[in-house]
């Protein structure tokens, strides 16, 4: 038998909300990090993320500048990926749940794997 007020929520509709006092962080497409960094921890800058609202476009900030022929802003433009001679193989079992458990078929080898399935010239210099 579930716990009484097991899914009760602390919510308050009726709360008031300024939002000009909200510091929402926003994490670009070029803040992220690089799509084949499997195992490697990146920590997130969320001041560098809550200064990311000031460069936000509105929709129709962005529809005038393709309109006008303008350039991507570089916060649109994603991280690359790192290049396969400067990737290294790290210990990923502090980060890993699973690790040790035999439940994840990707735990075993990891990066180094994952590297070795690439086909040659991919994410070469």
């Amino acid at each position: 038998m579930p716990r009484k007020g097991v899914n009760k929520r602390d919510l308050d509709p009726k709360r008031s909300i300024d939002s000009k006092k909200q510091r929402i962080a926003y994490y670009n497409a070029d803040a992220m990090p690089p799509p084949n960094s499997h195992g490697v921890a990146y920590v997130p800058d969320r001041k560098a993320a809550i200064a990311a609202a000031a460069v936000f476009e509105t929709p129709e900030q962005a529809r005038e500048r393709v309109r006008a022929g303008g350039a991507k802003p570089k916060h649109y433009v994603p991280t690359p990926p790192i290049p396969v001679s400067e990737l290294e193989v790290s210990d990923t079992s502090a980060f890993d749940p699973y690790s040790g458990t035999g439940s994840r078929g990707r735990s075993e080898g990891g990066l180094r794997n994952a590297i070795s399935a690439l086909p040659s010239g991919v994410g070469s210099d």
